[in-house]
């Protein structure tokens, strides 16, 4: 191959390396570090390559000996930069630390000291024409150049290495690209070797071509594969990113590995943690923690959880702590990951709720006892008494009669004429509270409407009724009300119906009470009248002494 080709081919290549170079850093937004390793590996090659072709163009001249000796900071610089390419490629987290980038830059700012004062010391190359700067293709190697050649094939190895491990452990999604790029190192790298034993021969460094090859392919899988931007994020980042506390613990129930958040939880809830939480227990960690609910055994793919909580300086912590059994393919168990929710703002606010709903259901209930009971006497008024009572009637059958109690206070209005109605509301409740104990347990006890009273007695007949009219009327009887400065006693008429014979409907049964009510009060009052006999002319009547009634 003539010169002036050869020299071409090797511009061609520094072209191909630049253009592809430029496309890789003006996408290296979402991938910074892979995008400005791969550049300055590409820029790199572009500047070896075009030193080679100074060296081929012109072989006898000085410009030649300086052009072979200015390819070394770039290569330098090249492989550097692929070692954190290699990184780049184990995760969107993985990228080289301040310490690694310093040591890094020490051989090519090194390299460049070496190179640049070669002529007087002939340590890096060596013969007359190195010292002169002439003929580069006629040096012979010096000691440093062993140095930095061992020392660049040792990073090359290392890099290939991370980029080999990044493709084995990238989801089958990504294994395409960091193959891509494995393949397009690896060309190169087998150039640079070829040349450096000798292979070549005349024909020169092919090593920039091979890095053109890389070009190439990298160009190829940021076309096609998106490589600078679709890329799988590092397991790493995501366990210290993840809000949630993040806890793995090895088959005995020890620490072995923990994110930020669940060491930031542990140590705020108690401080004289040690310093190293990896290799205690749970129960050494959780030491305070009260349990809220009984952790359920965790089996291979079945997780539970657990609420354990812990009060410090006034301030409740409350953690949702799930429990999943870590196995292998085999079946073998491997330990447990514990992951945990701080729950204290949440429940909190459920115990709120809860609390305002137990108010705003207890007012309800109050409103609604207010709505359906008479607010002097306490008991039920009409209207809830018409509600309970047709629902009470349609469940009843002749197996299960019900009957009525209509009671009113005898000569309540003189009461209310002679003492006034402070007294008269004192005679009501207290004939209210006489009228609720001498009923039975279930009875429905209303105030009807001024000074009477209704009372439903399910699944009492006839005979039952009346044994409880003759109650009520009797206690009301012998037992004085306070009246006025004077204690009286105030009697009550009672009128009894009863479910099927005196009624079918609750208006028949309560006009049939009534009707018999009626009846005691016209018959001298302080008395109990069933509805059913005094429809056939022949009235049953219980009745008291009641001086001046009539």
């Amino acid at each position: 191959m003539s010169p002036v080709v050869h020299a071409v081919a090797f511009v061609v290549a520094a072209a191909v390396l630049c253009a592809v170079a430029l496309v890789v850093w003006r996408r290296r937004r979402a991938r910074p570090v892979m995008a400005m390793s791969m550049a300055l590996v590409l820029g790199a090659a572009a500047w070896w390559s075009l030193a080679d072709a100074v060296i081929v163009a012109a072989p006898g001249d000085p410009v030649a000996g300086i052009a072979g000796l200015a390819t070394f900071p770039a290569i330098g610089t090249m492989v550097a930069a692929f070692v954190c390419l290699g990184l780049s490629t184990n995760g969107s987290g993985s990228r080289p630390g301040r310490r690694l980038l310093l040591g890094l830059a020490v051989e090519p700012v090194l390299l460049t000291l070496v190179v640049a004062t070669n002529p007087w010391h002939l340590l890096f190359y060596r013969g007359a024409d190195a010292a002169t700067l002439v003929d580069p293709n006629s040096w012979q190697h010096g000691p440093l150049f062993w140095v930095h050649s061992t020392y660049s094939y040792a990073l090359l190895v290392v890099g290939i290495v991370l980029v080999a491990r990044g493709w084995s452990r990238s989801p089958a999604l990504f294994r395409g690209q960091r193959l891509s790029i494995l393949l397009g190192s690896l060309v190169p790298a087998s150039l640079c070797v070829l040349n450096l034993v000798g292979v070549t021969g005349g024909f020169g460094d092919p090593t920039p071509f091979g890095f053109a090859f890389t070009a190439v392919v990298v160009a190829l899988a940021i076309g096609r594969q998106d490589v600078l931007r679709l890329a799988p994020v590092a397991r790493d980042v995501l366990f210290a990113t993840i809000s949630d506390a993040v806890v793995a613990l090895s088959p005995d129930g020890r620490i072995i590995d923990l994110n930020p958040a669940a060491e930031r939880i542990l140590r705020d809830a108690d401080p004289e943690l040690p310093a190293a939480l990896v290799g205690l227990t749970m129960a050494e960690a959780l030491v305070g923690w009260g349990s809220l609910d009984a952790p359920v055994e965790t089996s291979r793919g079945v997780s539970s959880e657990t609420l354990v909580a812990r009060v410090v300086d006034g301030r409740r912590t409350e953690l949702a702590v799930r429990h999943s059994a870590l196995v292998d393919s085999r079946g073998r168990d491997l330990g447990t990951v514990l992951v945990a929710r701080d729950v204290s703002a949440e429940n909190a606010q459920h115990r709120e709720l809860a609390e305002q709903l137990r108010t705003i259901e207890l007012l309800r209930h109050d409103l609604a006892e207010q709505a359906n009971r008479d607010p002097l006497t306490e008991l039920h008024n009409r209207r809830f008494l018409l509600e309970r009572f047709g629902p009470m009637l349609s469940r009843s059958g002749p197996a299960t009669p019900v009957s009525v109690l209509m009671i009113d206070i005898d000569r309540f209005k003189r009461i209310n004429d002679r003492y006034g109605h402070q007294v008269g509301d004192g005679v009501l409740v207290a004939v209210a509270r006489r009228l609720t104990a001498a009923v039975p347990p279930g009875a429905l006890v209303s105030r009807w409407g001024g000074e009477e009273f209704v009372v439903v007695l399910p699944g009492a007949g006839v005979g039952d009724a009346m044994r409880v009219a003759d109650r009520v009327r009797d206690r009301c009887e012998a037992e004085p009300f306070d009246v006025g400065q004077d204690a009286q006693r105030c009697t009550v008429s009672v009128g009894v119906s009863s479910f099927p014979a005196d009624g079918l409907t609750v208006v028949d049964l309560l006009e049939a009470s009534d009707r018999a009510l009626y009846l005691a009060k016209r018959d001298g009052r302080n008395q109990v009248r069933r509805a059913g006999p005094e429809l056939t002319g022949a009235p049953e009547v219980t009745s008291g002494t009641v001086p001046g009634s009539g």
